[in-house]
Formats: C-alpha cells, structure tokens, sequence
C-alpha cells in the first residue's frame, strides 16, 4: 500500500515540476548559455532544446509512473523518438532547402504538439484501455 502512495507522490511532484521548468527557469539557463559561450565561443543548446529535452523527459516520467509498467513506458518512448526524428528531418529539410518552407512549418507544429500535455492526455487513457482488454 505504501507504494502505491509514494509512487502517487513522486507523480504529483512530477506534476509540479512539469509546470515549474516553464518561463521561470529561462533566466537559469540563459546564464549558462552565457557562461559556456564566455568558455567555448558558442552556444551550449538552446534555451528550447533545453527545455524540449527536460519537457519531454518528464512527460516520459509521467506516463511511467502512472501506468507503472517498463514495456508501455519504452513503447512511449518509441513513439515520442519517432516524433522528434520527423519533427528533425522536416525542419532541417525546411531550412536547408528554400521551396519547402511548408516542411520546416510542418516540423515546428510536430515540435509544438510534442511539447504540450496533448501527447500525455491522449497516451495515458490509450495505455489504460490496452489493460483493459488484455
């Protein structure tokens, strides 16, 4: 019983932390760009590909921690991978070739749907409903 709990705690903490990394932490890792780009002459990452990263690796823990279970976790996995691979190519493709400006639009929408809390909501109840039939 007690794991049930504490497993509940480490997902609202979890919650929480999903919705602290926003506009606050900016000030943090413009600072740390700053101190890399001072030592290395170039940025370290990005202050959204920091976030993307963090973002997507909570909502990861999320769904982990809701349904408990290391297959549908590496299945969530899988899927959040394949997104950003074609969220990749399709902005590279956008920026490096002039006529398909629409592909760059296309992969910054993929990155954008990736980053919210829609991929969790829809994630969650889908893996919840393959219990219910297995």
């Amino acid at each position: 019983m007690w794991h049930k709990r504490l497993r509940l705690f480490f997902l609202f903490l979890t919650v929480v932390a999903l919705f602290m990394i926003g506009e606050p932490m900016f000030p943090l890792f413009r600072g740390l760009n700053a101190f890399y780009y001072m030592i290395m002459e170039r940025e370290l990452l990005t202050h959204d590909y920091f976030f993307r990263i963090i973002y997507c690796f909570l909502c990861l823990l999320i769904v982990h921690l809701y349904t408990d279970n290391w297959k549908k976790t590496k299945v969530t996995l899988y899927l959040y991978g394949i997104t950003f691979i074609v969220s990749l190519v399709l902005v590279k493709t956008g920026k490096n070739i002039s006529q398909l400006d629409i592909a760059y639009r296309m992969g910054a929408q993929l990155v954008g749907i990736m980053v919210s809390p829609f991929p969790v909501v829809l994630i969650i109840p889908a893996l919840y409903l393959t219990d219910k039939k297995g």
